[in-house]
């Protein structure tokens, strides 16, 4: 059986189709960004905003100074979501200082592991990134996928357990300005997880119904198809 052979990020693109390709993350990352933020009803954000600016963008360095802010912008919405029982006043990591924070660093984490398999099924160097720059020991690329990921499934699932009360303000420990889910709390959060990842919805490229966890897949596909064949990358946006 001859064995089939894996795509190597090894080609030499040009800046403009970095750029493309970067504007394309960029600009699904920040719609779905907005579409989170209206679906509970906060509205007057300047999202759209930002949106439309990343195409007028010279730079990959420009368009990576236009995601930051809105992604400011994004969790600046987040106390008025969470609700008043829930301290947040914006993300922060290494370590989260609130249990939020700490629900997103752990739905990031989780993400991270479905795009990192996806990565390798589709034979991508997950070493070998173009929105996010090159580090020893980070996986650019995987980074790079995840980003289009972060509101849809991540994000969605944190809101969705605080809303419901599946998890209260009493199911983590502190230590040392440190916050971090009891183990039966966890279970529950990735209960919920699961449970997105199964979730179906239309795929706006194949317009057939597939899970979210299909879609990392097919996103990744799609993404070896630009770098090995130059097919513009459509990024997943959903309404």
């Amino acid at each position: 059986m001859v064995e089939k052979p894996t795509l190597k990020l090894v080609l030499q693109f040009s800046v403009r189709s970095v750029s493309q390709l970067v504007k394309a993350i960029v600009v699904a990352k920040i719609h779905n960004q907005y579409q989170v933020l209206y679906r509970h009803h906060e509205r007057d954000n300047p999202l759209k905003e930002r949106k439309s600016l990343v195409k007028s963008q010279k730079t990959i360095d420009q368009v990576r100074g236009i995601e930051g802010l809105a992604a400011r912008e994004y969790f600046a919405c987040w106390p008025r979501m969470v609700g008043k029982q829930w301290t947040f006043t914006g993300r922060n990591r290494r370590p989260p200082t609130d249990p939020v924070n700490s629900l997103l660093s752990f739905a990031y984490g989780l993400l991270r592991v479905q795009v990192t398999a996806a990565v390798h099924v589709a034979g991508l160097d997950p070493y070998i990134g173009y929105l996010h720059e090159v580090h020893h020991g980070q996986p650019a690329m995987v980074l790079d996928l995840m980003e289009e990921f972060r509101a849809l499934i991540s994000d969605n699932v944190v809101l969705a357990v605080l809303h419901k009360h599946e998890i209260q303000p009493d199911d983590f420990n502190e230590s040392l300005g440190a916050y971090r889910l009891k183990d039966t709390a966890r279970k529950t959060f990735l209960q919920a997880f699961e449970r997105k990842m199964n979730d179906e919805f239309k795929h706006p490229v194949f317009e057939y119904r597939c899970t979210y966890r299909r879609a990392i897949e097919l996103q990744a596909r799609l993404l070896g198809r630009h770098l090995q064949e130059g097919i513009p990358y459509k990024a997943l946006a959903l309404r």
